[in-house]
């Protein structure tokens, strides 16, 4: 099947991708393809393969198994670890908590009239 790759370089066409292709072969292939064109995608272990809207991953099983259909679109991202998903929202990989003698009040909830 022919697939198209979105990058934020563009769109790239994978063409012969077996049906019964698993996604970490989906992940080599795109390697490849990033490596000869320059696309600057990262290394198999470090993609994030998004097919309408939701993470491709080893479970998913083969494309056909995931809908994945001839003339399908799907986007290839970096993967982030947890450290670096911290640092980014500035957690430090620190526990943040209440300090010392701070007082936490309940979340009430409010029920709606109708």
């Amino acid at each position: 099947m022919s697939l198209t790759l979105v990058t934020p370089r563009g769109e790239r066409k994978l063409a012969d991708v077996p049906s019964d292709a698993s996604v970490p072969h989906l992940r080599v292939l795109v390697h490849g393809l990033s490596e000869r064109l320059g696309l600057g995608l990262p290394s198999p272990d470090r993609q994030r393969v998004v097919y309408k809207g939701r993470e491709l991953t080893e479970e998913s099983g083969t494309l056909e198994q995931s809908g994945v259909a001839d003339g399908s679109s799907f986007v290839v991202v970096e993967r982030r670890d947890a450290a670096l998903r911290s640092a980014a929202l500035g957690r430090g990989g620190s526990r943040a908590g209440p300090t010392q003698g701070s007082r936490i009040e309940p979340r009430r909830l409010q029920r709606r009239q109708r």
